[in-house]
């Protein structure tokens, strides 16, 4: 039994592979036809490709769903219609052991999909980001945090370490006015808010003058006022100290999507996308065992007697109803001020019900 286990699980990792293949080489050709547009004595054709090659990163990542119930269906189908399956079913392998099978294979699909999320993804992006910025800003000169929030009425938020810092403006002497600072703790709560007139970034530190520490522990809120404070503070320029107007939620793994989110919420701002994304990356994982498990009754009901470009036909079409309707469900989520983890799963719930649907009915007809 085992070795059909391994067969099964070799079919649909080598129909996956093929079909992602494919599906990222289109995917990248399109990008970087895009980008060559772009290619100027500053943005060159080297940078394009890099782009374009680091950006697949996360394609090849959003594509995984799509390119698994493509292999699935044509790789395993073929089994169906030479009869592989009958076999197998001869032999004391049921339906229901066929599906479980594949499913376990799928698991350690939505295993890797989710590492991959959190570990290459992430920095693929924001070496993307770093190479369009150049390109976008080749001969600007560096702002201090404080010219770059008087030209902007809003301030400038910044992200040093576990800090999210707002700053209002510029007060003179290399010093920053109004001055706001959110503080999490080892959970990824919001520990304390600091509150300065004034602050000024040192080497290794922020200097804070005339400061009001409001601290949170166990529910309650105690406020004290200081002449000054010094907090530790990422080297300039270190990756722990970036321009929080920059951030997209491709560029970080789940535990920065919750600090993120945390710190919305303490600045009383909408943190509604952002907790559509932490969550998103759970779902989208989770969305290829629920791709295997819609494809499941066709190959059992069907591939005997239908071709493989109507396997390919019906594989895309239900790729492309899942990809739209978890974005129209997460985008009314966030208008309709829906708990964004119903927006995240919702279409993975409902989609794999339709599949336990109609296994349930392929099993008792």
């Amino acid at each position: 039994m085992r070795q059909i286990d391994r067969y099964l699980g070799r079919s649909l990792l080598g129909g996956a592979a093929l079909a992602l293949l494919a599906l990222a080489a289109v995917d990248a050709m399109i990008s970087l036809v895009d980008e060559v547009k772009d290619v100027d004595d500053d943005y060159t054709l080297a940078d394009a490709a890099l782009y374009t090659v680091l950006m697949l990163v996360a394609g090849v990542y959003e594509l995984l769903p799509v390119a698994v119930l493509v292999g699935a269906v044509i790789s395993l189908g073929n089994l169906a219609a030479q009869s592989e399956l009958v076999a197998f079913r001869a032999l004391h392998y049921s339906r229901a052991r066929i599906t479980a099978s594949v499913l376990m294979s799928g698991a350690l699909l939505m295993v890797f999909a989710f590492v991959l999320g959190e570990t290459a993804v992430p920095a693929a992006v924001e070496k993307a980001q770093q190479i369009k910025h150049a390109q976008q800003e080749p001969q600007a000169a560096p702002q201090s945090a404080a010219e770059s929030a008087d030209e902007n009425t809003g301030g400038r938020w910044l992200r040093d370490g576990r800090h999210f810092i707002h700053i209002g403006g510029a007060a003179g002497g290399g010093w920053h006015s109004e001055v706001s600072v959110y503080e999490l703790n080892d959970e990824h709560h919001l520990a304390r808010i600091i509150e300065a007139a004034r602050a000024q970034a040192a080497a290794d530190e922020w200097v804070l003058a005339d400061v009001t520490l409001s601290e949170l522990r166990g529910g309650e809120v105690s406020i004290t006022r200081r002449e000054s404070l010094r907090l530790p503070r990422a080297a300039p320029g270190a990756a722990g100290e970036r321009d929080v107007s920059d951030l997209n939620p491709a560029a970080m793994n789940v535990f920065q999507l919750f600090d993120y989110v945390e710190f919305l919420r303490a600045s009383k701002l909408s943190g509604a996308r952002a907790e559509l994304a932490l969550w998103t990356r759970f779902s989208a994982a989770l969305s290829i065992v629920v791709m295997l498990l819609l494809a499941m009754p066709w190959i059992f009901f069907s591939a005997r007697s239908t071709g493989s470009g109507r396997r390919l036909f019906f594989a895309i079409l239900i790729s492309l109803a899942y990809m739209i309707g978890s974005r129209v469900i997460g985008d009314a989520a966030v208008v309709w001020q829906i708990p964004p983890v119903v927006g995240a799963f919702l279409p993975v719930a409902l989609f794999a019900a339709a599949g336990a649907v109609l296994l349930r009915k392929l099993q008792t007809g």
